[in-house]
């Protein structure tokens, strides 16, 4: 799967001496998800629970270095408890926080899940954001 985002984690800044650089523009990325990952059925950015805040504060909050904390990350959860809209909440996090052109895998117990269910939750939520025009999403 490739996703080809345009950058706009991070908004371009002038300093008093004409050089552009960049902020944040969301304080961490729960609060960027929460203005950003669509919700096709409700029509409207997800609303995210404390335990999932606290998840994705755990895992793309980086050291004083910039590395996240880990390489891999594993969730799980009972059944019918939102785990394949995490995981494409996660993967369309890492897609806008890191550098361009890393691999994201959907990994399930069988493959129509994983080629299916979290690409197809990603890609709705991307085609139901009216925000968002122009995206290349390819399926590979």
């Amino acid at each position: 799967m490739r996703l080809h985002f345009p950058t706009v984690f991070h908004q371009p800044i002038s300093s008093r001496m004409g050089v552009s650089r960049t902020k944040p523009l969301y304080p961490d990325v729960a609060s960027f998800l929460e203005a950003n990952y669509w919700i096709p059925d409700l029509g409207r950015p997800v609303t995210l629970e404390a335990h999932q805040r606290r998840f994705f504060s755990d895992v793309f909050t980086a050291d004083r270095n910039g590395k996240l904390p880990y390489q891999t990350v594993i969730y799980a959860a009972p059944k019918k408890s939102g785990k394949t809209e995490m995981g494409a909440m996660a993967a369309f996090a890492y897609a806008y926080t890191q550098d361009p052109w890393n691999e994201i895998y959907f990994i399930a117990n069988d493959l129509e899940s994983s080629q299916s269910r979290g690409f197809r939750a990603l890609t709705n939520s991307i085609e139901a954001n009216p925000r968002i025009k122009g995206w290349n999403i390819t399926k590979s």
